[in-house]
């Protein structure tokens, strides 16, 4: 298991924004530019079937495990005013700019589910999960 510091910066509309929490319905505020730790795991958005065709994200949108797709905690979700957010997720010395197109509803907020293809670009799926570290 990684004790890596994990790193979420959120860019919305080309300028950095945080995790911030606006009430429901708004968007979020840019603020401070980014967020330090959480937990890092995987899902398949399209299943773990190669013959899924039909698999929608909570924003809408077919996904696929190979896409560079996110699901976020239901708070950072917002009711769907992180659909499409395109947020930086760095970890080891590497960077990825995924989009938020689901909801994780087992997640807390610094908890992020990542597609197979972003995860494995972090670490081998077999660690399961990337921690924060101390």
């Amino acid at each position: 298991m990684s004790r890596s510091a994990l790193t979420v910066i959120v860019l919305l509309v080309l300028s950095v924004a945080t995790w911030s929490f606006p009430a429901p319905g708004k968007a979020p505020r840019a603020s401070t530019p980014s967020v330090t730790g959480g937990i890092l795991t995987y899902y398949y958005p399209a299943g773990q079937e190669s013959n899924v065709k039909d698999a929608f994200g909570a924003c809408g949108t077919k996904n696929l495990n190979t896409d560079n797709v996110v699901a976020v905690s239901s708070e950072m979700f917002d009711s769907g005013a992180m659909c499409h957010a395109s947020i930086t997720i760095s970890h080891g010395g590497k960077s990825l700019s995924v989009t938020v197109m689901d909801l994780c509803e087992d997640c807390d907020r610094k908890h992020i589910d990542a597609s197979p293809e972003v995860f494995g670009y972090f670490a081998d799926l077999s660690v399961g999960v990337i921690e924060q570290g101390a």
